[in-house]
């Protein structure tokens, strides 16, 4: 247990240890250099995508990243350096004695997995 912040232990645990210095946790009131626009795809094609206060995600998504650092990350997971490799195990294979709390059978250890 810790009394800091998501956004804290996420930098502190994750971001910082492994390079990725132009991800963290979003606000609001952040000004991220060269932040891009969503968009979404609908009946008449691309459009902009409509504001979303990222606090309302928060641990479902409230994340911002580059490719660069999204690259760092796999990088990292697959060199064992952010879990374990028996964790990795568990978290990339169907877990159908432990299902979803869906009851979908296709989530391992918060990550989902089909195929």
């Amino acid at each position: 247990m810790t009394r800091q912040t998501y956004a804290e232990v996420l930098t502190e645990r994750i971001f910082k240890p492994l390079g990725m210095n132009s991800s963290g946790y979003d606000t609001h009131d952040a000004l991220i250099e060269k932040r891009a626009s969503g968009y979404v795809y609908g009946p008449d094609g691309y459009r902009n995508a409509a504001y979303l206060d990222m606090s309302l995600p928060y641990a479902a998504g409230s994340l911002y990243s580059t490719v660069e650092d999204l690259y760092r990350w796999d990088r990292s997971l697959a060199a064992g350096k952010v879990v374990s490799a028996e964790m990795q195990q568990k978290m990339f294979a169907r877990q159908v004695k432990t299902p979803a709390p869906s009851g979908e059978s296709h989530y391992g250890y918060g990550w989902s997995v089909r195929g």
